[in-house]
């Protein structure tokens, strides 16, 4: 690698650091798997390659005793690697993990399917949201049922595979990092960004139904959002006329699984971002999915830097946990079936030869649980 690409890792793990100071718990293990979705010679000395990068995250918080969780993040790299005598070299490494990390390097250029990360300003400008407070709307609500359908839609179509989720390797299951997103519906990165199409597929996989104002049209088979459903701006427009709207206190509280959170071009930002609570972590502190950057169970304390609002589509947490169990060369989980809980390590059942003595999952686990 060049100089230059050096120094730009060095600013992205200080911007790492600064992540796990607002998430304020201890990162003990970063994991990073990769898949390389396209490659090219341009010239006899320059390859062009754009590469998915994963970054899987365990951490656990010193104050909960036997706290341990697990976040991840997805990163579009757009690399040119140039042949040197000695061998290969990465002259060039473009990416935005604004929503993840703070830190970007990218050109200011559109980046394609995937990478393109700035939701249309002038969408978000049309419209002008009103009905904040705490009076009760008419919306359609969630039941636990319909609830656990939108928590498990969220998981499954953030964008990051399920062995990339729980640390990567799972027994039996492809390692791979992108697991794409639903083919059901369109991709707005080209168009400025996915993260609300995103929001608005797990609300309705809940359950609510859509309209006239918010909802989507076929198209060649694909289903393609209104402005409501894929323009946050638009989006809470809609929804703080049928549900509480409000802006996210200080403690978090109020935000339940199955809502929306997001911020605003009009509180000041540059764009729009929304995205999707699919419960919690041991600290009780609310978890995050979203598209562009793909988010996986990111703890909201990591955006104590924006004002965030969110929509109260659930008014209470109504989730329960239903566990199975689940495994990787490291350790055994026990895990919720939709929201991807980590139950605590005293439950992690392995008995002396080495195998899961509930449901008989095999070995060899690296690390023997208590």
């Amino acid at each position: 690698m060049t100089e230059s690409i050096v120094n730009v890792q060095s600013q992205r793990l200080a911007s790492l650091n600064d992540m796990e100071e607002r998430i304020g718990g201890t990162f003990d293990n970063v994991y990073v798997i990769s898949d390389v979705d396209s490659i090219s010679r341009t010239t006899a000395n320059t390859i062009e390659a754009k590469v998915y990068e994963v970054t899987v995250i365990n951490y656990h918080y010193d104050d909960v005793v036997g706290s341990e969780d697990i976040m991840a993040y997805g990163v579009w790299h757009d690399l040119v690697i140039q042949s040197k005598e000695t061998g290969y070299c990465v002259t060039s490494d473009h990416f935005d993990e604004t929503d993840v990390t703070g830190f970007s390097c990218r050109s200011d250029s559109v980046y394609e399917d995937g990478v393109a990360f700035l939701e249309d300003v002038s969408l978000n400008e049309r419209a002008e949201i009103t009905g904040e407070g705490s009076l009760p709307r008419s919306g359609v609500t969630y039941t636990t049922g319909t609830l656990n359908c939108a928590l498990a839609y969220a998981i499954q179509w953030c964008g990051i595979s399920e062995s990339a989720r729980l640390s990567a390797g799972f027994t039996g299951q492809s390692s791979t990092a992108h697991s794409g997103y639903n083919p059901l519906y369109s991709n707005e990165n080209p168009n400025g960004g996915d993260c609300c199409n995103f929001v608005s597929q797990c609300i309705h996989a809940g359950g609510i139904p859509t309209n006239s104002t918010w909802g989507y049209h076929l198209e060649d088979g694909i289903r393609n959002g209104s402005s409501a459903w894929i323009c946050t701006t638009d989006f809470a427009t809609h929804f703080a006329s049928n549900y509480v709207y409000c802006t996210v206190p200080n403690d978090y509280s109020g935000v339940f699984p199955g809502n929306p959170v997001f911020w605003l071009v009009t509180d000041g930002y540059p764009k729009s971002h929304n995205m999707f609570c699919v419960g919690y972590n041991s600290s009780h502190v609310p978890v995050l999915c979203a598209h562009n950057n793909e988010l996986y169970r990111i703890p909201i304390t990591n955006y104590s830097d924006k004002i965030l609002h969110t929509i109260k589509i659930a008014t209470s947490d109504i989730h329960t946990h239903t566990y199975t169990y689940k495994w990787n060369l490291y350790k055994h989980y026990r895990v919720c079936s939709s929201c991807e809980y980590l139950a605590s390590s005293g439950v992690h059942v392995v008995n002396l030869m080495g195998n899961c003595s509930v449901c008989g999952a095999h070995g060899p686990f690296q690390v023997i649980v208590e």
